[in-house]
């Protein structure tokens, strides 16, 4: 850690104006980012003395340019048992210059360790929405209707109708072959031919009928079948979300009312793509 002196008089008449000084210095030197001489945090430090001796150290404008310093402040004059303005208006109090020094710069083992305790908790607490949100989509998942076997009904229907008009147009061939081997003895070639001609021309008539009849209700549950897939999804509030939406829940509970929720509660915001961690600062 480098360490900036800035020698003043901690005693007497002109002691404050010094202390002052000097804190506007490094509040200046650190706004214009002057390399050399910028620093993170400004103690104020000196030994145990009398009431007397500390007495700059109760000083207005020392107190006032203490409170205005964009640095952060730690007060550490005299010993554990002496107290002035300044401690006030601090950043923070330090018993005496050594703790001062011991509370600037922290141990960097136990900022690791607690890194580490707050990676680890993290870890945890994300695992545990995966694994909420993992059940809740197995619950919905099951609760969703079978669509596979819907669509798969529906195609043995198809199937079914299709194989139904086969027979009956393969019936009606079988009938009219009758029916011509029943007259062709007593109708002469010509009416035979012409009468061939005409049925033909029925059963294309029938075929097109049947086939017509089989594309239009294939066509018809297909359109079905997408209509209650895209309600399926218009239902889901996932796109209510995407709109730009959010689910606010208190205690895994859906809240609707401002009045559900109490300062500082905790809650979790629910977006599209993520969740945000919030609690109520104020009604």
């Amino acid at each position: 850690v480098e360490i900036i002196l800035f020698p003043v008089v901690v005693q007497g008449q002109d002691s404050a104006n010094q202390i002052i000084h000097a804190i506007r210095r490094f509040n200046f030197w650190s706004k214009n980012n002057i390399k050399d001489k910028n620093v993170s945090t400004i103690i104020i430090a000196r030994g145990g003395g009398s009431l007397e001796d500390l007495m700059p150290f109760n000083d207005e404008n020392l107190v006032r340019t203490i409170f205005k310093s964009t640095l952060p402040v730690i007060s550490a004059i005299g010993h554990e048992t002496d107290w002035t303005l300044c401690d006030n208006v601090s950043d923070l109090r330090a018993p005496t210059p050594t703790a001062a020094a011991e509370l600037s710069v922290p141990v960097k083992s136990d900022i690791i360790y607690k890194l580490n305790d707050k990676f680890n908790y993290l870890n945890k607490l994300i695992l545990n929405i995966i694994e909420t949100l993992t059940f809740k989509l197995v619950q919905k998942k099951s609760s969703l209707p079978d669509i596979l076997g819907n669509i798969q009904y529906k195609f043995q229907e198809i199937d079914w109708i299709e194989k139904n008009y086969k027979e009956k147009f393969s019936k009606t061939i079988i009938e009219k072959k009758m029916n011509i081997k029943l007259v062709s003895r007593n109708i002469s070639s010509q009416f035979l031919k012409s009468k061939i001609l005409d049925l033909k021309k029925k059963n294309k008539d029938l075929l097109n009928t049947i086939y017509l009849s089989v594309r239009n209700k294939v066509d018809k549950e297909r359109i079905l079948i997408n209509q209650k897939d895209l309600l399926l999804k218009s239902l889901s509030y996932k796109r209510i979300l995407k709109r730009g939406y959010a689910v606010v829940r208190k205690d895994k509970k859906v809240l609707r009312k401002n009045n559900e929720i109490k300062i500082d509660e905790k809650l979790s915001i629910e977006l599209y793509d993520s969740f945000i961690c919030a609690k109520k600062i104020k009604n």
